[in-house]
């Protein structure tokens, strides 16, 4: 009787333990899920911080300098309005098309 009273015990004790250690792994495993997710989330963060500070530097690098050109002065043709490419195209200074314009008046 005492045997049989001493493996009861010991049964539950299992049982008990076995519980206990199904309650720590799904635990623990909750807690690698939510390290896997942070962890994706801060590389996720830092590809954008990269992204954005690559985004910054071509920004502060490609400068867009904005030419304005007198009506009639345009002397360049373009087949595509929608993107303009003048590939072939001079900026010349006032003075220099002047001269020009006079030596043209002179000669003609």
């Amino acid at each position: 009787v005492e045997l049989r009273a001493q493996k009861m015990e010991s049964e539950a004790a299992v049982k008990k333990r076995t519980a206990e250690l199904a309650s720590v792994t799904q635990f623990w495993q909750s807690r690698q899920a939510e390290e896997t997710a942070i962890s994706d989330e801060i590389k996720a963060t830092q590809a954008a911080l990269v992204s954005l500070r690559e985004e910054r530097l071509k920004s502060l690098l490609d400068v867009n300098v904005l030419v304005t050109v007198k009506q009639g002065q345009c002397e360049v043709s373009n087949s595509d309005h929608f993107n303009p490419v003048f590939p072939d195209a001079l900026l010349l200074g006032k003075q220099i098309i002047e001269d020009l314009n006079a030596t043209t008046r002179r000669l003609a």
